[in-house]
């Protein structure tokens, strides 16, 4: 059974914990740190070492500019890691590591945890929090972001009719 509130209790207490930009703005997928800036064909070469990289949507156009590709760990059962944003010079733009999705509250109170810590190892402690809710068609949705210079933690959850979801994510923008 899930227990909203160890996730939120969780939130508050680490919030103060959180630490902020020390130049350290690049995000470990794959065995592979990913940067700002990095050549598309030199990360999606490292990365398909340990990992199986398939694009999102269709291939990059002119008029569109940007291509995703979406990582997965290689073997059975494999998870989505994250993804990667390219823009029209094969650039990385936006880089993604998720914690965790759709985790029971122990998880992502852990899930939480694992990341902030991140974040503290990397010197981040000038951070901006804050909270959003949405309701539209019978779906709502909370998201709390933590965000430390170029890096933001995004802890999310959503429910709709039959549907309920939450996840940790890493953003580098």
């Amino acid at each position: 059974m899930k227990k909203p509130g160890l996730v939120l209790g969780a939130i508050v207490a680490l919030a103060g914990c959180v630490s902020a930009d020390s130049g350290n703005d690049f995000i470990d997928l794959c065995a592979v740190s990913i940067g700002l800036g990095m050549e598309q064909d030199a990360v999606l070469e490292q990365a398909k070492h340990k990992c199986i990289a398939t694009r999102s949507g269709p291939p990059r156009s002119p008029k569109a500019g940007v291509e995703i590709w979406k990582l997965f760990t290689k073997g059975r059962g494999s998870e989505e890691v994250g993804d990667v944003t390219f823009d029209g010079y094969e650039k990385v733009i936006v880089v993604t590591r998720n914690w965790f999705t759709d985790a029971e509250s122990i998880e992502m109170a852990e899930s939480i945890y694992f990341a902030v810590s991140a974040f503290v190892a990397e010197g981040r402690n000038d951070c901006e929090i804050s909270a959003e809710h949405f309701s539209r068609d019978g779906f709502t949705g909370k998201i709390t972001r933590f965000r430390c210079g170029r890096k933001e933690l995004v802890v999310s959850s959503g429910r709709g009719p039959g549907y309920a979801s939450s996840s940790v994510t890493e953003n580098l923008r």
